[in-house]
């Protein structure tokens, strides 16, 4: 073999690295370490999605967008990380992906609000475009083919283990001490592994640096793996194996959280250990293609996926997490055979088709998921499962199909995930705010007022009669020295306040909520009068959050006995309005008043009030 000489580039042979050597073994724990960092960077939010979604207030579709949002923003970075590679090198754009996204995680833990952490997990998923798609064409540049199975199978094992390690920590620290200190201790692991992926991994011996950027070069790269017999399926089967997965794992935790399992947070991030299962079958799945060929190897691991999603369906959580362990194995032992077959498949500018099957594989985690979360808000389980059959039966079709050039079948796989997008409902594409899910909320008729109820006597906030579609919101927040905020434009504008206040002497709350938060709503366009009061809100906030701020003045909140707050359980609110709310969800009560009645609002959890709101209207 010649040495690695830069001037002949076309000329010389591959310095190819053997299975056993040392150089071997530190590129298989470096790449490891990478495929952990990205996969526990990027998945660490799933197992908080039910914490978002109460802390914030939001839907499962909403709540997904964190996780959505970032693989979306990973899906065209990959392409741009797969183009500079060629240019800045490989080792030197994985390692700073790594970095830049570990920072953001951890200023993803500081967050004040719910916006902000949106557009920071954006710009992690921006960042850790350079690590996945250069990862596979390094591998295939520098491990021998002979080897190049075990070794792919190993760096799918790593992701396995991050998504496993980001998901079970996560749920654990989160389950003592919040969703903060969860998101910071992500940050710091992937900060380290950083560290140690740059000490391990050898520069690169087979990789020849391009000397500019040249976007018809790379057009070109693109459009000829997209005319390689087999890349586009294999781009396609992994856009929808991504996207079964994801939203299988995203609705697992509202499933289990819920009756009647009740789980708590750190048991359902316990239930992620199953993902050891598929760090060995990626594996096992990445020798017996170096054995036996792609075809029947991926054939089998999308049969054992679509037999776990049929086992979740059963009851019994021992079946439930049966049928996630064995739809975890096939997930991985598909993924290890679809990307290590890229690389093979390819027989130039690896690093070009790396970077397409990686867009693929995240635009299916992006666009499906969030199709999986409207399923999963439409009919629960049965419709999520369905929905991940159907991904899954789909991959498989394609999986069995013959190589052949195919250019067309591959677009049209590509067009179909960018169809789905526009059939999403309005809601999950809307800013995602407490405030809008509240006005927007589909609530039961109200059950009418007891007849031995009395009308409900005088309701103040910060001194000021609140009379609904008539006290101003600006003088009840000028009174308590918070500012009124323009929330945004969702059919209708929406102007909101709000302030944390100390729970009042001798209410029952929940032992981690020492604080409410005050909510002031107002439509302006619907009510006619600019920053009239339309809805108040009591909410159960953490102690550290300061996405409202603290009262400048000492408040004067004077609210009806009968009004209930944050903490309630189900049987005093029984005795209050003569009904039991139901113990999980949304339950409306019509109270009333000296001028009329109002419509209050109950959201429980576990049987205790999460949230509790009046508005003069019932669809408020």
């Amino acid at each position: 073999m010649s040495q690695n000489h830069r001037g002949s580039p076309a000329m010389r042979d591959p310095v190819w690295t053997l299975r056993g050597s040392r150089n071997y073994r530190r590129i298989v724990v470096a790449l490891f370490l990478s495929g952990y960092a990205t996969f526990s960077l990027l998945y660490c939010v799933q197992p908080l999605l039910p914490l978002f979604s109460q802390h914030f207030r939001l839907d499962a579709a909403r709540s997904a967008l964190s996780l959505s949002l970032a693989t979306g923003m990973l899906a065209p970075s990959i392409l741009v990380a797969g183009a500079l590679s060629e240019t800045l090198g490989r080792k030197t754009l994985m390692a700073g992906s790594l970095t830049v996204a570990a920072l953001l995680n951890l200023l993803c833990a500081m967050s004040p609000g719910w916006t902000l952490l949106l557009v920071l997990r954006g710009l992690e998923g921006f960042a850790l475009g350079g690590a996945p798609a250069v990862a596979m064409a390094y591998l295939a540049e520098e491990i021998h083919p002979s080897g190049l199975g075990l070794a792919m199978g190993l760096y799918v094992g790593g992701t396995a283990i991050g998504g496993m390690a980001g998901r079970l920590l996560t749920g654990l620290v989160a389950e003592f001490a919040g969703w903060r200190a969860a998101l910071a201790t992500i940050g710091l692991l992937g900060a380290a592994s950083a560290a140690c992926f740059v000490l391990l991994l050898p520069a690169s011996r087979n990789f020849v640096r391009r000397p500019a950027f040249e976007p018809a070069y790379h057009a070109r790269a693109w459009l000829a793996h997209l005319r390689t017999p087999g890349l586009p399926t294999l781009f396609a089967v992994g856009g929808l194996l991504m996207g079964s997965f994801v939203t299988l794992y995203n609705a697992t935790g509202y499933r289990l959280l819920a009756p009647p399992y009740n789980l708590n947070q750190a048991e359902v991030g316990a239930i992620f250990v199953i993902y050891l299962f598929g760090t060995a079958a990626s594996a096992g799945a990445g020798m017996m293609t170096d054995r036996i060929g792609r075809k029947p190897v991926l054939a089998a691991a999308l049969l054992a996926s679509l037999l776990g999603v049929a086992l979740t369906l059963a009851n019994p959580l021992a079946a439930v997490i049966g049928g996630l362990a064995l739809f975890t194995v096939g997930f991985f032992a598909g993924h290890a055979v679809a990307s290590g077959s890229v690389g093979r498949l390819a027989l130039q500018t690896k690093g070009h088709a790396a970077a397409l099957y990686l867009l693929s594989y995240y635009l299916g985690s992006s666009l499906l998921s969030i199709l999986g979360g409207v399923a999963w808000e439409w009919a629960g389980w049965n419709a999520v499962a369905g929905f991940c059959a159907l991904l899954l039966i789909l991959a498989l079709a394609l999986a069995l199909l013959p190589q052949r050039p195919a250019i067309r079948r591959g677009a049209g796989a590509a067009a179909l995930l960018l169809a789905l997008a526009p059939a999403m409902p309005a809601r999950a594409a809307t800013l995602p705010a407490f405030m809008q899910q509240m006005l927007r909320a589909e609530l039961p008729d109200p059950a009418p007022a007891p007849a031995e109820m009395k009308p409900i006597g005088t309701i103040e906030v910060a001194g000021v009669p609140l009379a609904f579609g008539h006290a101003g919101i600006a003088a009840i927040a000028g009174r308590l020295g918070v500012p009124v905020r323009h929330q945004g434009d969702a059919g209708d504008s929406v102007y909101w306040a709000c302030a944390r206040l100390d729970v009042p002497a001798g209410t029952r709350h929940p032992r981690e909520v020492p604080t409410l938060t005050l909510w002031l709503l107002s439509d302006a366009e619907a009510t006619g009068r600019a920053h009239a009061v339309t809805a108040l809100a009591l909410d159960s906030v953490r102690e550290d959050d300061r996405s409202c701020p603290v009262p400048q003045h000492e408040p004067d909140l004077t609210l009806d006995a009968r009004i209930v707050r944050p903490g309630t359980d189900a049987a005093r609110i029984g005795m209050l309005y003569g009904r039991t709310p139901r113990r999980d969800g949304r339950s409306a009560f019509v109270l009333p008043t000296a001028d009329g009645t109002l419509t209050l609002t109950v959201a429980m959890a576990n049987g205790r009030v999460q949230t509790v709101w009046l508005a003069d209207t019932p669809d408020n």
